[in-house]
């Protein structure tokens, strides 16, 4: 099954890198198929009133969306 890896992170910008390739282990493990993007927000990301910051944020969670519907079509 086609899943999506979303994690927040305790900093602006800074992906958690380790906690994120743990838990695609586990999915892996669980005969999952991890999506490429992995979506990662920072507390500012929740809070984010510069248009450009809420709209990068916005993108990386529409390309994450679409490269999951992708992979549930092809799963079927």
């Amino acid at each position: 099954m086609p899943v999506l890896l979303a994690l927040n992170s305790g900093s602006r910008r800074q992906p958690p890198d380790v906690a994120a390739q743990v838990v695609r282990r586990r999915l892996i493990d669980v005969h999952a198929d991890p999506v490429p993007t992995v979506v990662v927000a920072g507390p500012a990301d929740w809070r984010a009133t510069a248009q450009s910051d809420a709209a990068r944020l916005r993108a990386c969670i529409d390309q994450a969306a679409a490269e999951l519907i992708a992979a549930m079509r092809s799963h079927q």
